[in-house]
């Protein structure tokens, strides 16, 4: 096989806040004979339905987990995900302020087994539409007509990633 497998830690769900944190393995670089990695969603019916956004150094993805009940309907709910790109797997910082403190810092994350693990995904009820970004701020629009307004770090590993190349395409007619 030439795709990673990247790992589910698990989804947890924390008594007075409002999202279930899904935590992600760590990954690994795609080097070598590697050519990709994927992982297989944990939640039955789970899928990715929508496009994927990258900022930075960070994957953007929807997930979508239709209602049991009637899997036909538009209802249900979802995860938004924030990968790295290049492993697949949580990233290196936090992206998320999941307790909704004001800031994005390491009380995001969780301590499992004794280490410190950032959030890869916010479990989000009423099926989540791609989020948007104004600045630092990830407004994400539910099914039910409702928006979340969620802080995020912006960037991860912004600093290390520069433009390499530049090219303007003209339409000549």
């Amino acid at each position: 096989n030439q795709l990673s497998a990247v790992g589910f830690i698990g989804d947890f769900t924390v008594e007075g806040q409002e999202f279930v944190r899904r935590v992600l393995n760590e990954g690994t670089e795609v080097t070598g004979a590697l050519r990709g990695w994927y992982f297989d969603l944990p939640v039955s019916g789970e899928r990715m339905v929508l496009p994927n956004l990258l900022r930075g150094r960070v994957l953007i993805g929807t997930t979508r987990i239709p209602d049991v009940n009637d899997r036909c309907a538009p209802t249900g709910r979802g995860f938004i995900m924030a990968v790295d790109p290049f492993k697949g797997g949580r990233l290196s910082a936090s992206f998320f302020d999941v307790n909704l403190d004001g800031f994005v810092n390491a009380g995001d994350g969780m301590v499992i087994n004794g280490a410190l693990l950032f959030v890869s995904g916010l479990g989000i009820a009423n099926a989540p539409f791609n989020p948007i970004f104004t600045g630092n701020v990830m407004q994400v629009n539910r099914e039910d007509g409702t928006i979340n307004q969620i802080l995020t770090s912006g960037n991860v590993g912004q600093d290390i990633l520069r433009r390499t190349s530049w090219r303007e395409i003209r339409r000549t007619n």
